[in-house]
């Protein structure tokens, strides 16, 4: 599972997570678009981000300054790709550095590409379906768990499989078990 359109969803997740801002340059176009689709009154964005700079800030300073312990997973079942597009289900999670809250999430990225510019992402959708908060006291089995996931690619099976008891019952639980895949048109 390798191709230009992967490696920057790679590289885009290894850059967002681990406050990597250089690594942005080498995933968006200059003018790209970033389209955010908020479905949880736990997170909040922008509806529209123009230029891959406020995109950066977006994505990556502003997130990273706000969280820590971020896991970014796209689902390998959910992968739907065309020569300009790639199509993924994803989750996360991670802790807010102010209040502490501890969350997990999911939802859909649409990529579009132009596959004639480094990186090539020149739009990318973001759909946020739950953003849930978890009790404290699940924070250390948590995040001992997505530290052993397979990164940033995994399975559905590999997720449900080893998902923690302590998390069975959250909404991510119930969106896994009954599997959707998003947005499956191209750019």
């Amino acid at each position: 599972m390798t191709s230009k359109q992967q490696n920057a969803v790679t590289l885009y997740v290894l850059a967002k997570d681990n406050n990597k801002p250089h690594l942005m340059r080498n995933v968006f176009t200059e003018e790209a678009v970033l389209s955010m689709k908020v479905d949880s009154s736990n997170i909040a964005f922008l509806p529209r981000t123009e230029g891959l700079e406020k995109i950066t800030d977006t994505l990556c300073r502003d997130f990273n300054a706000n969280n820590e312990n971020i896991y970014t997973f796209c689902l390998t079942d959910t992968l739907k790709q065309t020569k300009d597009s790639l199509h993924c289900g994803w989750l996360v999670g991670m802790k807010n550095k102010t209040s502490g809250q501890i969350k997990v999430g999911f939802g859909d990225y649409a990529w579009c590409f132009d596959n004639n510019t480094p990186g090539g992402a020149k739009q990318l959708t973001i759909e946020i379906h739950d953003m849930s908060v978890l009790p404290n006291d699940v924070e250390s089995t948590l995040f001992d768990w997505l530290a052993k996931l397979p990164y940033p690619w995994v399975s559905h099976s590999d997720v449900m499989g080893t998902m923690p008891a302590a998390l069975s019952s959250t909404a991510i639980s119930m969106h896994l078990a009954g599997l959707r895949v998003g947005h499956q048109s191209g750019c």
